[in-house]
């Protein structure tokens, strides 16, 4: 990987210094290389005509679409050495093309060979999950190696211009060459180069937008490269002027402020990907008013204000890009002076509702003006995001982040502390609009303004044990400052634990783990620009609730008391453990203190909403229940004998990490109770498997009793890998909070589930609805016999399960979570308007 990164980087620093001797040539050099421009039709042998469009042409193919040239070398990385191997390029040609690639240049033909070197790379890696066509437009053109370039290539169309049409009407001539087929027009200028992954990126952007709602789409632009960023989506201010969301931004990998998709004002035109009804519909894109800049702008409002339709930003697709390669920076400086005005006459209407220009770029204009239209603002403070993906509490967390951005909000999700293993779980909430910060990044930077350079006196600020619980967030600090890592912090083992054992006698003790001071600096740099704060459990609450009220005084409260009942759950196990101490001893108190200090409480279902009314009998609060919904998935009709013999599973969650491991507990009763009472003549017939689905290594004494059982068995330990069609049950033996989701889950699937007396009591779950309770290890293990050797029976739970999620849809999940957050005005942003 590092190989391959320093290959890029000198690959983008050899067109970094070609772009830079043209343009520090000055006005001399680019009179030299004026003249007429090159007649390119006839260098590639025979030309086909294509479409009705004289100027356009196709150069013939060779018949061998590689990854390298006739000799099975990879491509060159210079068109001079094309010209001397005299390699043909090859593209591959696909009968029905969804999208067109325009690629927009004028003389800078290596650039250009670069820009499509990089593109064959990726229309090759996407094959026909997105295929693609590509057309190169030469924009009058007066350097002769644009011969060698054209010629080279094959399945490539062709449009010669004739003289420089600039952007707008360039593009536009190579949008009328393009197949009819073809659903989506990427406008690019050849400039920019394709980072590996982009166009599968854009391919999952479209295919997921069902309704057709997303009108435009950009990407995450780089200084070529660097780790700078350019853009994340740009914002319009009242005055017709713009700015690159995280404009000089440095990027590493615990910066996340950038890496989430949404709405925005408008995408850069340099990899503009757009509808092509909708380009049609808004009358192509204005190159009378707007030849140069301003189009790109001009046409994202079209599309937006005009049609309704989206302008989406994903971080996810990226470019390195040589910003005004073409023409110099002071030339474009000039063009947006004089265009400015016709785009804001244009557009005042509109515009009155933009931020206004500030004289520096001010915290609220940068998170008011990143996010196109209105919605409310919402920071939700969690632990950790280390089980977001398949943690029963994180799962019905993304269920209320998810459908509240959906519904137009802008959700921040705040983690007191980010893990390793937190990466998968911060880029799959990007993708659905989710802002993930990490408090260490600006904890890191702005104490070392503060500190003048000195990381270590930061952090003798924290005590040795806070400094093994946080070591990796302390080792990404002095990453962040280029500071050496001080032994006593290198040599720590491990990558870190649980900060419960952290948690101290006194509030003293929390507020040295340096967590508060994070959270106050994030709020510095964020003040009264929430609608909302939602401490999601305890710990939350008690680490931030401080920063909260000095930062946000006018948020509205909400305590999300969801699965968090650590009191309650502490008072299940039964050793000296210190977390479990001190989660029995300061859980309950500070649950206590949440309920009280939130204007809203959240919670998993009606019985922990009567226990917290209980515990807080005189609190005029609103109590709202908020839990996933029960949407089936796919068809859950009955299942033939050769289908349900292949559901040999039986699935059990079972996650053996975290403080308090309690998964582990209920897998041992089912093994040594419940599966020996099953006829060892069934288990062997049926080819009956346990499958293990969570977090965490199994524990040895688990493994040990599926070796005395014999038990084939599996583990599974990320949602993607479940295969609902394999399970023929679900055993849910958990009595509190999270057999919720895992009920929820199977139901959604069509398997029948098991509960325990407490939980079906505690839902109202019966067996006419699909779910049976077991009160005991016999009765258990006689289900799970009567499931396998029963198809009637099977499919008739199935059927209940059926009729269940149906009945369920209308009164669990978004209902229920609009219902929560009614109180919650959108007026943070309205007020710095």
């Amino acid at each position: 990987m590092r190989a391959a990164g320093a290959g890029r980087k000198l690959l983008l620093l050899l067109v970094v210094v070609e772009v830079m001797t043209v343009m520090a040539g000055g006005a001399t050099k680019l009179r030299k290389a004026e003249g007429e421009p090159v007649d390119v039709r006839n260098c590639c042998g025979e030309a086909r005509d294509c479409g009705s469009k004289e100027s356009c042409f196709v150069c013939p193919s060779v018949g061998k679409a590689a990854t390298a040239d006739e000799s099975g070398r990879p491509l060159p990385s210079s068109l001079a050495e094309v010209v001397e191997r005299n390699v043909r390029i090859e593209f591959p040609a696909f009968k029905a093309p969804r999208l067109t690639i325009c690629v927009l240049g004028r003389n800078l033909a290596n650039v250009t060979y670069l820009a499509l070197r990089a593109i064959r790379g990726e229309v090759l890696a996407v094959g026909e999950g997105m295929p693609t066509e590509v057309v190169l437009i030469d924009n009058g053109s007066t350097d002769k190696m644009v011969l060698n370039l054209v010629g080279a290539l094959r399945n490539v169309k062709v449009v010669m211009a004739g003289r420089n049409l600039h952007w707008s009407a360039g593009n536009n001539l190579g949008f009328g060459c393009r197949a009819a087929t073809s659903e989506y027009t990427l406008f690019w200028n050849n400039d920019a180069i394709m980072q590996p992954g982009f166009l599968a990126e854009y391919a999952r952007v479209f295919r997921e937008d069902r309704v057709g709602k997303i009108g435009a789409v950009g990407c995450r632009i780089m200084f070529g490269g660097t780790q700078i960023l350019q853009e994340a989506g740009s914002m319009i201010f009242q005055n017709g002027g713009g700015n690159g969301y995280g404009r000089m931004a440095v990027l590493d990998e615990y910066e996340h402020r950038y890496m989430f998709t949404r709405a925005v004002d408008y995408v850069s035109g340099a990899c503009m990907a757009v509808r092509n009804r909708a380009l049609l519909e808004a009358g192509l894109i204005d190159a009378k008013n707007f030849p140069t800049y301003y189009s790109d702008t001009d046409l994202c409002l079209a599309l937006r204000w005009k049609q309704g339709l989206d302008v989406h930003y994903t971080p996810f697709a990226a470019i390195d890009h040589l910003e005004s390669a073409s023409y110099g920076s002071e030339f474009a400086r000039k063009e947006m002076k004089h265009y400015a005005p016709i785009f804001w006459k244009r557009w005042s209407a509109i515009l009155g509702k933009h931020m206004m220009p500030p004289d520096v770029l001010s915290p609220a204009t940068y998170f008011c003006g990143r996010h196109a239209g209105g919605g409310r603002t919402l920071l939700f403070v969690v632990e950790s995001l280390t089980h977001a993906l398949y943690d029963e509490g994180s799962q019905r967390q993304l269920l209320m982040w998810r459908f509240l951005t959906i519904t137009g909000d802008h959700v921040t999700v705040l983690p007191l502390r980010i893990e390793r293993s937190s990466e998968a779980s911060i880029r799959t909430l990007g993708k659905l609009g989710i802002e993930v910060v990490s408090p260490i990044v600006q904890f890191a930077r702005t104490a070392l303004k503060r500190a003048a350079g000195s990381a270590r006196t930061t952090v003798e600020r924290m005590d040795s044990r806070t400094l093994y619980h946080h070591q990796d967030d302390v080792k990404a600090f002095f990453k962040l400052t280029r500071v050496a890592v001080p032994e006593e912090i290198a040599s720590f083992p491990g990558t870190g634990a649980v900060q419960y054992h952290a948690l101290g006698e006194t509030d003293d003790l929390l507020r040295g783990l340096g967590v508060a001071d994070m959270i106050s600096l994030f709020a510095e740099d964020r003040p009264n620009l929430y609608d909302a704060v939602v401490a999601v459990g305890p710990l939350a609450y008690k680490a931030t609730e401080a920063a909260l009220a000095h930062h946000f005084p006018r948020a509205v409260r909400v305590y999300d008391a969801g699965y968090q009942d650590v009191g309650k759950v502490a008072s299940f196990l039964h050793n000296e453990n210190d977390i479990v101490d001190n989660l029995a001893r300061y859980g309950a108190e500070w649950e206590r203190e949440g309920i009280a200090w939130g204007t809203i409480v959240l919670a998993a279902d009606q019985n922990e909403v009567d226990l917290l009314r209980r515990e807080s009998p005189h609190a005029l609060k609103d109590f709202a229940v908020v839990h996933p919904p029960m949407n089936p998935v796919g068809s859950l009709g009955p299942e033939s004998s050769r289908r349900l013999s292949r559901r040999r599973k039986i699935m059990a969650h079972a996650s053996f990490t975290g403080p308090l491991g309690y998964d582990k507990d209920p897998i041992l009763h089912l093994l040594r109770e419940a599966i020996p009472a099953i006829p060892v003549t069934l288990r062997k017939e049926a080819s009956i498997e346990l499958l293990l689905f969570g977090e965490g290594p199994i524990p040895s004494v688990i493994e040990r009793e599926l070796k005395r059982l014999q038990l084939p068995y599996s583990h599974v330990t990320k949602r993607s890998g479940l295969s609902y069609s394999e399970i023929r049950l679900v055993v849910a033996a958990h009595t509190t909070g999270p057999v919720l989701p895992k009920v929820t889950d199977a139901v959604r699937h069509g398997v029948p589930v098991i509960v325990s007396p407490l939980a079906a009591a505690t839902y109202d779950w019966t067996a006419e609805q699909g779910i049976v309770s077991a009160g005991s290890f016999e009765v258990l293990a006689k289900e799970i016999e009567l499931l396998f050797r029963d198809e009637n029976v099977w499919n008739a739970r199935r059927e209940s399960l059926a009729s269940f999620a149906a009945a369920s849809q209308t009164t669990n999940g978004e209902d229920r979570i609009l219902a929560a957050f009614r109180k919650v005005k959108p007026l943070s942003c309205h007020a710095k308007q």
